[in-house]
């Protein structure tokens, strides 16, 4: 039974619901005022994410709570297209844009164009792919390659030199570079480069035939291609993406068969996605659609959008789509936890029990100490009290007469050997068993450390829930008004360096 709960707080938009033992969640992350056209999440850093939009590229080191232009786009033909990391380092950058192809070398910090077409349609650029030293670049007008990181272009030859190129992708086992064009998909083979068209396009006049009689034509058909998906537990499988379906290999594109479509509002499928558990998620011009149990399930019930543009799945398991009405962030949670709307901002940050207990740790105010006090004062009456004493008698002296007359030294007056004497001593005081007047001492620094542990707890509350509200309060200020978003970004890291001095810097160590 599907349960679908519509929320509002403080200007923002959330929609969840519930299927099985699994809810979700979408989360308005920015709004549609900014054009959004791609995303790019951060290998190995799941708070660091890149948008292009319609001016250039943004960063939030935040997971989406604050964002800053890091590229800024001049001139005519602005808008960004796609972004890539260089597979090597991670840090060197690629946007591909309206305007040729940009390079940072310092994950954002400065940028310069190495790549320029000849007109408008070469210049679009649309995707690419890195492989070793290699860059191919789709344009709107042909591929490109250069051999030297960007040095130097130049143009396949053939018919990828002269078609739109929609998606590039590198086979994960043996490197094989798949192209998809406007009128199929490409499989390049070899040092030498050749290409073999393995999927075609319908022609123009083809693509008017009644959806029956589509549906008798054997194998792939020849319908426009969109996207190319691997398999990342059996590389051999390829889902391709196209205007009339989902078409799946199990030979590396030799052979194609029709994927069931079951639960799919429409056909024309925009994107597919395929996780690193092998589950399949697509884009259409419906929505979005997971592949679950032999049909598909529509998750983007409640995204009212016109157009999803973008998909990219974190290693956390949460959905990131781009459409026309800003970036969402679909959530899941299991349903036998209701946190309800704090859940939303809590999901990547330490519960308040976690920092609390970090606190008391770093004070040493925990009740375990009292209780080891009161265990040594129990033990320490079966220690003994050890008493040593050691006595010397040098008062007796001794007088020795020889009776001789003639010898000097004879009549000697010498003092006896000391008398040393020494005892040990030990005794117990078995009533201690029954009272210890340690207790005393004890119940008095113990109610001393409640009330030191009690003062920190109540401040750790206080900065963790302020920071909760002022991370609400930031989400929901309007870019435009800059001054009242830097004041709430530096208050909540004021209140992050707060948390920080109280748990001896547990708190952003735990920031996932």
């Amino acid at each position: 039974m599907r349960k679908i709960i519509f929320l509002g707080i403080l200007g923002g938009f959330f929609m969840s619901f519930n299927l099985a033992a699994e809810e979700i969640i979408w989360e308005e992350v920015v709004k549609g005022n900014l054009n959004i056209n791609t995303i790019l999440l951060k290998p190995d850093h799941p708070h660091i994410i890149y948008i292009g939009t319609d001016k250039g590229v943004l960063k939030s080191q935040d997971g989406g709570l604050t964002w800053r232009y890091i590229f800024l786009m001049q001139g005519k033909n602005k808008g960004i297209n796609f972004l890539l990391f260089d597979p090597e380092d991670k840090v060197s950058l690629y946007a591909a844009s309206n305007n040729g192809l940009y390079y940072s070398q310092n994950d954002g910090i400065s940028w310069q164009r190495i790549f320029k077409g000849k007109n408008i349609l070469e210049n679009q650029v649309l995707c690419l792919a890195i492989l070793s030293e290699r860059i191919y670049l789709g344009t709107n007008q042909g591929l490109f390659v250069s051999k030297d990181k960007g040095l130097s272009w130049h143009k396949y030859p053939g018919r990828l030199g002269n078609i739109s190129i929609l998606n590039i992708a590198i086979h994960p086992k043996d490197k094989q570079l798949y192209v998809v064009g406007q009128d199929g998909l490409y499989k390049i083979e070899g040092e030498a480069g050749l290409d073999k068209r393995i999927f075609k396009r319908a022609k123009k006049e083809e693509e008017n035939y009644q959806e029956e009689v589509l549906e008798e034509i054997k194998g792939p058909s020849l319908f426009l291609v969109r996207s190319l998906g691997f398999d990342p537990h059996n590389p051999d499988i390829l889902y391709l993406a196209t205007f009339k379906g989902i078409y799946k290999s199990q030979d590396k594109g030799r052979t194609w068969d029709l994927f069931p479509s079951e639960g799919l509002i429409s056909l024309d499928i925009r994107f597919i996605l395929v996780s690193e558990d092998s589950e399949l998620y697509v884009l259409t011009k419906k929505g979005i659609f997971k592949y679950r149990q032999n049909k598909w399930e529509d998750l983007s019930f409640g995204l009212f959008a016109k157009e999803f543009k973008a998909l990219v799945l974190d290693r956390q398991n949460n959905l990131w789509v781009v459409s026309d009405k800003g970036l969402f962030k679909k959530r899941t949670a299991k349903t036998d936890k209701d946190d309800g709307l704090f859940g939303l901002y809590l999901q990547n940050e330490p519960t308040i029990s976690q920092v609390q207990q970090a606190a008391i740790e770093y004070a040493e105010v925990s009740n375990e100490k009292i209780k080891d006090w009161r265990r040594q004062a129990r033990r320490s009456a079966w220690l003994p009290h050890l008493s040593v004493s050691i006595e010397r008698d040098i008062t007796d002296l001794w007088h020795w007469e020889t009776g001789s007359t003639t010898k000097n030294g004879d009549d000697l007056l010498v003092r006896g050997r000391a008398a040393i004497e020494w005892d040990i001593t030990l005794s117990w005081d078995l009533s201690r068993l029954i009272w210890n007047e340690d207790q005393t001492n004890i119940d008095v620094r113990s109610r001393l450390m409640v009330e030191l542990r009690q003062e920190i707890l109540d401040e750790v509350n206080k900065l963790y829930f302020e920071r909760l509200r002022t991370k609400m309060e930031l989400e929901n200020i309007p870019w435009q008004e800059k001054r009242k978003r830097m004041e709430k970004e530096l208050r909540l890291k004021e209140l992050t360096a707060s948390l920080d001095a109280l748990t001896g810097g547990y708190f952003s160590q735990h920031l996932r």
